[in-house]
């Protein structure tokens, strides 16, 4: 190549690698969104280097919370290393800061997109107009909207590691025609495989390149002899896949019909977002079920798959009877097959039936014929070149320009799922998980606006419907006050009816929640830590039941160590009771297994200073002592038990103020004003001495409730 035609090349692979950096920068200040807290932050096998090899020796999902949820991990077919061993790598280096993930994820991009410029160069045979080609059909590769998921979604990754691989695997393989290529590519081929299940089809794609496209019969057996040598590592690579993690059979499916109309919809779903990628989302495949609990198909998407499909065999028998029409149908084995694993062969029961992410590597199968058609383009008159390369241009600038728009929605979980949820509110999955986010962040009454709705969609699941219970459960509970023992009461009898098999009902609004009899689930339910077992101990302690509380959070994190939120309840328990030793014990516990938690971090200061406030005032005067113990149960949540121990001080003292203001205390951060002001009205009536007092608590009372009224319309 003369320096000439290598100036060309380096510029137009500058110019790819600046295009994908500047569609791309926004996800670099993108958070931790979704499956990242499962895999990654909240993840101690990536975390700690003693617990790797349990990551490595399991299932891809097998995660420290996923086992802490149910004893288990989830059981999926997925086994990956490669992926969670840069997990593992990416944490030592950035820990919790996602911006580190984010520059390593768009640098894989990077990466792929000049590796996918340089194949397609080589496919189109090199030359001025190939390198041109190759260049806008790369442009394509770099911008597609269906990058954004891989790109700039941190879990996203695992097509990126995969598609490198491939790419790496086939720059081997091209360019080292002797053992060095094949051994080279093979070692590719066999890391693809371990970062991503259809990795094992790119030697059986090299296998096709050989029979459909060689020169000569001498030249086609050299070719299928030398992809023995991948196809045996792959081999192995797959047999240890089902050695460690043993494939499970995926759903039985509703008949024939529905098995052709699943995998119809699953491909037409994914030839119309490579064609029409809008309006971007992570959830274009979300199952919808009938009222009949009959899962219902997109009729376009079945319609588009099925004329795909009959394209797909019309071009294979073209190809058979003329043989120029093999590069085409070589290029078409290069689409389907990486596809082909995602197609729904068997019902896999996902909660969505495709994602446009898994187009990552897919999508490089049809650039050679985008590459050829520019090329000719660009080799016809002037009127029909400049129309035509204006034509691709624009295409490239559109869907950069929906890639660019689509990396807000995933620069956290609140505009994800947000956003999602209104795109398609009928969506169950989007719906239940922005319920979950509600859920913690503690805006309880939309959170079960959300569980009512989903609940009423009827998801068909009965294992999604028990979740959609624990979580309305759970949102009675958060928002129920400390003093509303009645409603507390019947959270924790259905907690407790759920534990002991008995029939679970519980009213939380104008909606019936019911735990069904299936024993499958409700062993699953019982053995959730974080959605029934810690908010059951929860209900517990707020109902006063202190030792039973600490009963359940001890066989907690007797099951699951590593559960953060029951090492935190437990020490809070442990708190209120005034047994410091072991509510540090339990902090410090929690903190080794999750070092940089926030809320477990700052209950070492109150603990702490709770503990010197009791020692001193130990022998002291009772009523302080009373007052203490009071102050300490504000401190660690015992609101109810505050008011417990203060009602006998305000009944007997009358005209100290002390017992009232940590009444007020317990009450205002209950947001019970309504006992406030019976607390304050009374207090006023018989301690008109403090009368100066009393009414300005009452005027800073008044500010208190207009601030917090503010804050939930703000948080609306």
């Amino acid at each position: 190549m003369d320096r000439g035609r290598r100036a060309g090349v380096a510029g137009i692979a500058i110019a790819l690698g600046v295009l994908s950096v500047v569609v791309f920068l926004p996800g670099l200040a993108g958070e931790f969104v979704w499956d990242d807290h499962e895999l990654i932050a909240g993840n101690s096998f990536v975390r700690e280097p003693s617990l790797l090899g349990e990551a490595l020796s399991h299932d891809f999902w097998h995660t420290s919370s996923s086992v802490d949820r149910a004893g288990q991990g989830q059981g999926h077919n997925f086994y990956r290393p490669v992926v969670t061993l840069a997990y593992f790598v990416q944490f030592q280096l950035f820990g919790e800061h996602p911006l580190g993930y984010h520059v390593v994820s768009l640098a894989l991009h990077v990466a792929c997109v000049l590796l996918a410029f340089v194949w397609l160069r080589r496919r189109l045979g090199g030359g001025a107009t190939a390198t041109i080609a190759a260049g806008v059909a790369a442009a394509l590769f770099a911008v597609h909207p269906t990058r954004v998921e891989s790109v700039s979604w941190i879990s996203g990754s695992t097509d990126l590691w995969l598609a490198l691989f491939v790419l790496l695997g086939l720059s081997a393989w091209d360019r080292w025609r002797g053992a060095l290529g094949t051994i080279l590519a093979s070692v590719a081929f066999l890391l693809a495989t371990l970062c991503k299940e259809n990795g094992a089809v790119a030697p059986l794609l090299l296998l096709l390149d050989a029979v459909l496209c060689s020169a000569s019969r001498e030249e086609r057996r050299a070719g299928c002899r030398r992809a023995v040598a991948p196809l045996l590592v792959v081999a192995a690579a797959t047999a240890l896949h089902f050695a460690l993690v043993p494939p499970a059979v995926g759903g039985a499916g509703q008949g024939p019909w529905d098995t052709v109309q699943r995998i119809a919809s699953s491909l037409g779903l994914y030839v119309g977002r490579i064609v029409w990628p809008w309006p971007p989302s992570v959830q274009v495949g979300w199952q919808r079920v009938d009222a009949s609990g009959t899962v219902v198909y997109i009729g376009w998407s079945v319609v588009v798959g099925l004329f795909a499909a009959a394209a797909l065999l019309g071009l294979a028998w073209r190809a058979w009877k003329r043989p120029g029409w093999r590069p085409l149908l070589r290029d078409a084995c290069w689409f389907l097959l990486p596809l082909l694993p995602l197609l729904n062969l068997v019902s896999l029961n996902m909660v969505t039936l495709v994602s446009t992410r898994y187009l990552y590597l897919p999508l490089l199968g049809l650039l050679p014929a985008v590459a050829r058609a520019v090329r000719r383009v660009a080799t016809a008159e002037r009127p029909m070149r400049v129309a035509g390369l204006a034509a691709a241009g624009l295409v490239v600038v559109a869907g950069g320009a929906v890639a660019l728009g689509q990396q807000g929605e995933l620069r956290n979980d609140e505009a994800l799922w947000t956003y999602e949820h209104g795109l398609a509110p009928d969506n169950p999955s989007a719906a239940k998980v922005l319920a979950g986010l509600r859920l913690d962040q503690g805006r309880y009454d939309e959170a079960l606006d959300l569980v009512a709705h989903v609940y009423r969609l009827r998801p068909g699941d009965p294992f999604v419907r028990a979740e959609l219970v624990l979580m309305g459960a759970s949102c009675v509970l958060g928002a129920a006050s400390d003093a509303d023992q009645p409603r507390l009461l019947a959270v924790r009898r259905f907690f407790d009816n759920v534990a002991e098999g008995r029939p679970a009902r519980l009213t939380a609004a104008d909606l019936e929640l019911e735990l069904g009899a299936n024993p499958a689930v409700r062993r699953y339910v019982r053995g959730d830590l974080e959605n029934f077992q810690v908010p059951r101990a929860v209900a517990h302690a707020r109902t006063l039941d202190l030792a039973g509380a600490e009963r359940l959070l001890r066989t907690a994190v007797g099951e699951a160590p590593g559960s953060v939120a029951a090492w935190a309840n437990l020490a809070l328990v442990l708190a209120r009771e005034e047994r410091w030793d072991e509510a540090e014990g339990a902090v410090g516990r929690g903190l080794r297994a999750k070092p940089d938690d926030e809320f477990l971090a700052s209950l070492l200061e109150p603990i702490a200073s709770a503990r010197a406030r009791a020692a001193t005032v130990a022998r002291g005067d009772p009523v302080v002592r009373e007052l203490t113990g009071a102050e300490t149960a504000i401190a660690f949540g015992g609101l109810e038990l505050a008011r417990r121990r203060l009602e006998p001080l305000i009944a007997a003292r009358p005209d100290d103020p002390r017992p009232v203001l940590l009444r007020l205390r317990a009450d205002v951060i209950d947001r019970r004003f309504d006992l406030a002001r019976g607390v304050l009205t009374t207090a006023r009536r018989r301690d008109p001495g403090h009368a100066t007092l009393w009414d300005e608590l009452w005027e800073k009372l008044a500010l208190e409730e207009v601030k917090q009224a503010a804050a939930a319309v703000s948080a609306r």
